[in-house]
């Protein structure tokens, strides 16, 4: 129900979002003219359901490398230069920390499908941010769960240092086991995926398994069956060894193909022997029709505005993540209004949104 707004209506409130995004930025991938395509069908959306209000969108494709267009210089120009009603975005933990931290300053309303580290658990520091995507802090927890389940209590997490995705899983580890599980005893080695020598995850594995039985290897699909073949050269293939690995979503661009699967390798049988000891743990993705409806809307509208063919896999739960956050804020705002508050107050309208939950056409909101 749209709110009544007697005093505002006529003149059409214009609420202003801002989206910044990164393409491929190094822990969530998405290609631009798709995000983009999806958070302005949300804007159509949210038009359509609040007729009384007028939304409006300016979108950015940033560089992390370039000062003319950092995250931090592009949101203190919009603050200064516009209202701002809420942030889109940025995703990856680097350049959204210090945007998330002026919006709180500003009390500006700010909401990613992005920011896993745990450090944006902070909610003193970062108290108008919502993150609407993938929490690290619930993955590992996730895992922990499954190792009390089964009564594991002894971890070998193998994890490449050169890539931010596998340092952030090695941090949230290492900061949930310190904070939180003191039964479960972790052993952490780092390897290189970018070094020009060739890491021997024989030697790396042996030694590991002087202390655990049960391992974690984050890294690439290709580096998981590398890993798993150096683990059956070793005799770890007897059933008395277990294996986990994290694929995100499907991304092969992003972290590989997670297959035993190599066309003309003589170790097939070998590779595929060993991934039946191994558990992959994977987002859900939503199956049904409404979300179906969703992906095939992002795909003509970025075939339209960009002239870029995009295929289904590249309209990935991020994509649809930053599509629903622009929902998100428009239900807030609407629920704000509605009980007379101020929309200019982010610190509060940002709390009907935590812990929420409400139903839209794609997922379940939280």
């Amino acid at each position: 129900m749209a709110p009544k707004m007697e005093g505002i209506a006529p003149n059409k409130a214009v609420f202003k979002f801002v989206g910044i995004f990164t393409e491929m930025d190094g822990e969530l991938q998405y290609e631009y003219h798709v995000v983009k395509s999806a958070v302005d069908i949300a804007v159509k959306k949210t038009q359509t359901t609040y007729p009384a209000l007028k939304f409006e969108i300016a979108s950015y494709n940033i560089s992390p490398t370039s000062i003319d267009t950092h995250a931090v210089v592009l949101a203190a120009q919009k603050h200064c230069n516009q209202q701002v009603s809420c942030f889109i975005g940025p995703s990856a933990s680097p350049e959204l920390e210090p945007v998330a931290k002026m919006a709180a300053s500003w009390k500006t309303p700010i909401c990613t499908a992005g920011g896993m580290d745990v450090t944006f658990l902070d909610k003193i520091l970062f108290s108008t941010l919502l993150r609407n995507g993938i929490v690290l802090s619930r993955l590992v927890h996730f895992i922990m769960i499954y190792f009390h389940v089964f009564d594991w209590h002894r971890i070998a997490v193998l994890y490449d240092d050169t890539d931010r995705w596998g340092a952030l899983i090695h941090d949230s580890m290492e900061s949930f086991l310190k904070e939180v599980d003191h039964e479960v005893r972790t052993y952490f080695q780092s390897f290189s995926s970018q070094s020009k020598l060739q890491t021997n995850f024989t030697r790396l594995l042996w030694d590991l398994d002087k202390s655990a039985r049960i391992f974690i290897i984050i890294g690439t699909g290709e580096t998981v069956r590398e890993i798993l073949l150096a683990a059956y050269d070793l005799g770890m293939g007897n059933g008395e060894y277990a294996f986990l690995s994290v694929e995100l979503f499907n991304n092969k661009k992003a972290f590989g193909e997670f297959t035993w699967y190599k066309k003309d390798d003589p170790r097939n049988n070998e590779a595929r022997k060993m991934y039946e000891s191994l558990l992959l743990v994977t987002v859900r993705v939503p199956t049904g029709e409404k979300y179906t409806q969703f992906v095939q809307e992002v795909i003509e509208t970025s075939k339209k505005e960009f002239n870029k063919p995009v295929v289904e896999s590249q309209v990935n739960v991020i994509v649809a993540g930053f599509h629903d956050c622009v929902l998100m804020y428009a239900n807030a705002l609407n629920k704000t209004l509605e009980e007379g508050g101020d929309p200019s107050d982010g610190y509060t309208l940002i709390r009907k949104m935590w812990n929420n939950t409400f139903k839209d056409g794609n997922n379940n909101y939280r």
